[in-house]
């Protein structure tokens, strides 16, 4: 389940159509339309 802070951060991504970027993909993995860019 998806937190709230993590829909705070996701809506605005999502509503934009652009790729999150985050150092743990976890709290995003169940937002399936989200694209995810993990930092290297």
């Amino acid at each position: 389940m998806i937190g709230t802070y993590d829909l705070i951060v996701a809506a605005p991504t999502l509503e934009r159509a652009i790729a999150e970027t985050t150092f743990n993909q976890r709290h995003f993995g169940s937002v399936t339309v989200l694209t995810i860019i993990e930092p290297q």
